[in-house]
């Protein structure tokens, strides 16, 4: 019951892998925790851009590769507007 409400379920082509995505790390904790006791494998990692599965490398690796890594990070990265920063400033004072 402590799981309801804070796991996410999806259903991701092409292979119809069922994937869940916890809300927080207490309710990570609790999912692995349910499924070691159940006898259930611990879910494979999956890429945090695409979603295809993780077969190689770190057991904590997020991307299964650089350019989903660049992806990700271009979609997440905070967008600076133009004219910001020190030289907006100087040109606002100077004006």
């Amino acid at each position: 019951h402590r799981l309801r409400g804070h796991v996410n379920a999806t259903l991701l082509p092409p292979t119809c892998s069922l994937y869940f995505q916890p809300d927080s790390l207490l309710t990570a904790l609790y999912a692995l925790f349910a499924l070691e006791i159940s006898g259930e494998s611990r879910p494979e990692p999956r890429c945090k851009e695409c979603g295809r599965a993780i077969t190689e490398g770190r057991a904590d690796r997020q991307y299964c590769s650089p350019l989903c890594k660049t992806r990700w990070t271009e979609r997440h990265r905070p967008r600076r507007h133009r004219g910001a920063g020190v030289g907006a400033a100087v040109r606002q004072r100077d004006g």
